[in-house]
This record gives structure tokens, C-alpha cells and sequence, in this order.
């Protein structure tokens, strides 16, 4: 229940006494219960989601963003994983935190590792969601993401810098292909185009294209029943983004381009199905006539986490 202004005010303690009507000497310690109580009124206050929220991300699609937007409605209650072998060494406790309230659980895993958590009437009570973006973008942006955290990739840092951008390609396509050649696909069914497109119209409620990120975290809080508390999304925004046409150039000569287009033609596809066919956003039958959508002004695509 709402602290009362009585209440709030009493928790603050005697009046302060200052000179200076016009700027009163406060001390911290008098400040801060009273800060916390207003806080803490207005959170209760605050619409809290009724279902949780599971996002299927692929790395640099823009998760970054998404955690800060979608992550404000859960008020602590997230469970961010980086990889398969961590989703299954944590599923116990997901499984049981889920049980328990909402909750926000995304990770680099892939839909047919979360599989487990969305059966039966459990389904019900969970929107699950994904992005995806220009798979040429992505993978610049992986590079620079390499260069920027050398230990976020682990070996690959060691094994390529230095090198540019077309040896670091050729070494991911060798090595880790699963990250670099038609990873969106994979991500959504563990197959191709045709795969991916059943996922998506079956097993997700939202898919969008990065260019969407702001009417993708809108819906997916109205789905919630929550509220976002933190400002819109807003992707990285720096001169030498991935999305930047004439940065992907310098990266990205005409014949290199052709293979990495070669070897991600089902990425491709799969987002021109969804600019084409949603205009960039896929929302479920069965939550878009229970939800009003509004359209925002699309964010900027830069590099993206």
C-alpha cells in the first residue's frame, strides 16, 4: 500500500533548520529515508508485468538495448546467460524462479535450448521474442566487438587480431561457422529460412528486424502487463558504426561481400521476409488483436550487443 505523505514525511525526521529558507541544509542522513520511501511508493505504484519475458539473442543484435528497456520492468528480477552450457549448469534455478514471479531470461542460447522451459501450460504465462538485423552488419560489428573486448570471444581475440577484418571471416567461417554463416537461422529453429519462418510464426510472439527495437520492446511490455522505466532504446551511436554504409566498406570489399552474402543467404532471405511481409516486426495471431500497437520512430542501427 502507498506510504501515506504523512508517513513518508515523518520518516525524514525533525524539520531541517537552515539560514537559508530558500536552499535548507539537509544533512544525508536526514534525505535518504525519505528518498527511499518515495521511491519505494512509487515503485508499488507502478503496473508490475504478469507474465515473464524470454529473449532468443544472437550476439550484436541489439541486446544491449533491449536489457536496459525490457530489463526495467522486471526491478531486479533478470537472469542474463552467455552461452548454452550456462543456460543448462542454471536451468534448475530458472526453472524454479519462473515458477515463482516473472521473470526477464535472455541469453546467447539458441529457441531449441529453451524449448524445456516452454511446455505445457507454462507457455502461457511467457513472450518470447527475438531480433535480428543485416547479417553483413552483424558480423562487422562481431569483429569490432572482438577488437573492443578481446576476451569476449575467447581464443579468437589471440588467433586474429591483428589481421583485418577479412582473415578474422575466413577464421570464424573455418572455426566457429555456427556464429557466422547463416546464424540468425539457426538461432530461431536450428535450420534454415523455411525453418526459421515456421519458428517464428509457431513458437515467438515478436520477431523484429533491428531497425524495429523500439516498437519490439513496446509491444513486448504491453504483453507483460509491465512498465518500462527506462528511457527508450537507443542504440550505440558513433562514427564508425557497422550499420554506416561507408564503414561496412572499409571492411567489406565487392568480392568479399559476395562470399559472405553466399555463405548467409538464408539470414538474408529471412530478413527480407520480415521487412517485407511484418514491415520489420512479427507479432503472434494470437497477442496482436488483445494488444493496441503504436508505432514509434524507428532507432538508428549502430553496432549493437
Amino acid at each position: 500500500m502507498p506510504l501515506s505523505l504523512g508517513a513518508i514525511i515523518s520518516l525524514s525526521g525533525p524539520p531541517c533548520t537552515s539560514a537559508s529558507p530558500a536552499r535548507p541544509a539537509c544533512r544525508n542522513e536526514q534525505f535518504r529515508p525519505c528518498w527511499l520511501a518515495i521511491r519505494a511508493s512509487k515503485m508499488e505504484q507502478m503496473a508490475n508485468p504478469n507474465k515473464s519475458a524470454i529473449l532468443v539473442h544472437n550476439e550484436r543484435t541489439g541486446g544491449n538495448s533491449i536489457h536496459q528497456a525490457i530489463g526495467s520492468i522486471y526491478h531486479g528480477r533478470i537472469i542474463l546467460l552467455n552461452s548454452p552450457k550456462e543456460f543448462c549448469e542454471k536451468k534448475g534455478r530458472i526453472v524454479a524462479a519462473l515458477s515463482d514471479e516473472p521473470y526477464y531470461i535472455a541469453g546467447h542460447v539458441p529457441l531449441l535450448d529453451f524449448r524445456g522451459l516452454m511446455e505445457g501450460s507454462q507457455r502461457e504465462n511467457m513472450i518470447v521474442f527475438s531480433c535480428i538485423r543485416d547479417p553483413i552488419e552483424r558480423i562487422v560489428s562481431l569483429y569490432k566487438f572482438n577488437l573492443r573486448v578481446p576476451g569476449a570471444l575467447g581464443p579468437v581475440h589471440a588467433a586474429t587480431t591483428g589481421r583485418g577484418f577479412a582473415y578474422f571471416y575466413s577464421y570464424m567461417a573455418e572455426k566457429h561457422s555456427s556464429m557466422v554463416m547463416n546464424s540468425q537461422c539457426r538461432y530461431l529453429s536450428g535450420g534454415g529460412f523455411v525453418a526459421a519462418r515456421m519458428a517464428i510464426e509457431t513458437a515467438f510472439d515478436a520477431v523484429a528486424d533491428l531497425s524495429r527495437i523500439n516498437d519490439l520492446v513496446s509491444y513486448v511490455a504491453k504483453l507483460s502487463g509491465g512498465e518500462i522505466t527506462a528511457p527508450a532504446p537507443k542504440l550505440n551511436s558513433n562514427a564508425d558504426s557497422a550499420s554506416d554504409p561507408d564503414v561496412l566498406q572499409q571492411f567489406v570489399g565487392p568480392a568479399l561481400r559476395r562470399k559472405m552474402e553466399n555463405d548467409n543467404t538464408e539470414d538474408l532471405v529471412l530478413r527480407e521476409h520480415l521487412l517485407r511481409d511484418h514491415d520489420g516486426l512479427f507479432r503472434s495471431n494470437y497477442s496482436a488483436d488483445k494488444v493496441e500497437d503504436t508505432q514509434e520512430e524507428p532507432a538508428t542501427q549502430d553496432d549493437a550487443g
